[in-house]
Parts: C-alpha cells; sequence; structure tokens
C-alpha cells in the first residue's frame, strides 16, 4: 500500500490530509534520517516540534483518533504534549486501546484516564477496543486467529528481541550521539522527571566533556541547563553562577541566541527571586 511519510520539519510542513492518502507522521524522529531522532531526544522535555503540532492540530480538528499500541507515558512530560488538551473544545473525540491478552490486561495510565475525564463522553478508553473492532468488521475468514505459546517459548522470544534492539540503538548512538549530546539528553530526561541532582550531574560532565574538546559553545549550552536546573531545585546561588558563566561565554563567543538564552534566564531569576536574586549576586 502506497503511503506518504513525515519526519523532517520540511516534510511536516507540507502535511495536507487527505482521505485518499495514507499518512505515516512519525512524530518521534525515524532511524532513516538520525539527526530527528537526536533532535525527539534531546527535545523531549520541551515537547513536540512546532511543525507536528500543527499537523496533530489539523488531525485532532478533523478525525477521531484511535490510539493502539501506545501507553501514553509522554504525558507525564505534558498533558497537553499531543495538543490534545489545547484543542479540547474543537477536537473531534479518542478511542485508546489498552492491551489485552489471555494472559494479562494493561491498566490505562492515570494522565490517559485523566484526558479522558476532560473530553467526557468524546473519550472511550478500553482494554482489547481496537482487536474487538477490528474483528467485528472482517469477514470471519481474515480475522486473526490467537495461537497458544508456551510460556518459556514466548519469554526466549521477549529476551532475543529485547537483545536485537539493545544492540541495535547501542550501533545508532554510537554512530550519531556524540558523549556531550548523551549527558544533555540524559540530563534534559532527568530533569523533566524530577531527579534533578541527577541532571546536575549529567549537565556538569557535559560541560568537562566539552571543555575536554575545546568547544566552548557546548560548555555554555551546559552552563545554561545547570543553571536551569539549579533554579528549579531551589540552588538560586549556583544557579546564578552557572547562568552568569553561560552569559560570559556566550558573550566572548559572539552567540547572540546564547545570550539571548542567558539573560532570559538571569531575569526570570531575577523577577521571581528579588532579594534572593540580589543576595545570590553577593554571594556568587
Amino acid at each position: 500500500m502506497p503511503f506518504r511519510l513525515y519526519r523532517t520539519d520540511a516534510e511536516f510542513a507540507s502535511f495536507t490530509p487527505a482521505a485518499e492518502d495514507v499518512h505515516l507522521l512519525k512524530i518521534h524522529g525515524c532511524i532513516t534520517i538520525p539527526a530527528t531522532i537526536t533532535a525527539t531526544v534531546e527535545q523531549e522535555g520541551s515537547g513536540l516540534r512546532s511543525t507536528i503540532r500543527a499537523a496533530l492540530e489539523r488531525l485532532l480538528v478533523s478525525h477521531y483518533f484511535l490510539f493502539w499500541g501506545y501507553s501514553g507515558a509522554d504525558l507525564k512530560i505534558d498533558i497537553d504534549y499531543l495538543g490534545m488538551v489545547s484543542l479540547l473544545d474543537r477536537a473531534r473525540g479518542f478511542f485508546w486501546s489498552c492491551f489485552r491478552s489471555n494472559e494479562y490486561q494493561e491498566k490505562p495510565h492515570p494522565l490517559v484516564v485523566e484526558l479522558a475525564r476532560m473530553y467526557g463522553g468524546r473519550a472511550l478508553v478500553a482494554a482489547g477496543l481496537a482487536p474487538d473492532a477490528i474483528a467485528a468488521v472482517l469477514p470471519e475468514s481474515l480475522r486473526p486467529v490467537a495461537t497458544a505459546v508456551a510460556t518459556e517459548e514466548r519469554l526466549a522470544w521477549r529476551y532475543a528481541k529485547r537483545a536485537r534492539l539493545a544492540s541495535a540503538l547501542d550501533e545508532w548512538a554510537t554512530r550519531h550521539i556524540s558523549p556531550p549530546t548523551a549527558c544533555r539528553a540524559i540530563g534534559s530526561l532527568l530533569n523533566v522527571e524530577g531527579s534533578h541532582s541527577g541532571a546536575i550531574a549529567c549537565f556538569h560532565r557535559m560541560r568537562e566533556l566539552a571543555l575536554g574538546l575545546g568547544s566552548v559553545e557546548l560548555a555554555c549550552q551546559a552552563n545554561l541547563l545547570s543553571g536551569a536546573a539549579f533554579r528549579n531545585h531551589g540552588q538560586f546561588v549556583d544557579a546564578y553562577a552557572h547562568l552568569k558563566a553561560a552569559e560570559q561565554q556566550a558573550r566572548a563567543l559572539g552567540v547572540w541566541p546564547g545570550i539571548y538564552s542567558a539573560l532570559v534566564e538571569l531575569g526570570s531569576l531575577h523577577t521571581g527571586l528579588g532579594a534572593q536574586y540580589r543576595c545570590a549576586q553577593c554571594v556568587a
């Protein structure tokens, strides 16, 4: 079956849904273009890119969504991660099918339940929803038949699959992700999860690696990330020191986006803390 594939910002920007076409939107990137996956990991905490959000918005307001094989764990980052809260008054609605087998039934993620509550009668969350619906419309001769598999065989297959996936991911990461980038990605995810001390450790390691490589620009980024993490953790003196260092590095490089980011963070620290900000200045 022919289909149109969307991976990059340019491809998502060209998205025009048409009933006669099949569209495959890879919102978390594609292994065929490694840069899209790297960017997705780095930006996980800040949500989907604007071109992806725009494509999803067009679909949400014109189609009912069926979620199948997706836990909804991304909603931990932001319940509006997919834009479904922002479009609450305009979106058609959704069906969320949780996994079900003879031995196990998946419980819906609490944030999926909360999203369904917001949508009211326009949402349905249930186990086995999609397979049951498909079986109901297929001729009996085409309906899938469950095959009994021994527990040992199923576990062996699962472990082998995980080993192959781990090997493939390791090979991909070795080829396409530098150590400073890896530290930034892991630190950003830890920060979103609320593990601020772990995030700060990653950003400090990123700075060490950047300076070892002679990259002041990467070290500047590490200081910006560290400053924001320290601020979120209530360590305002450390936050000010790292953000000020980032500003100085960005000015030395003449990198205006870096200068802007540092000044915005420092301004936010000043606006939100007042006297504590001035105290941080004195101590630093």
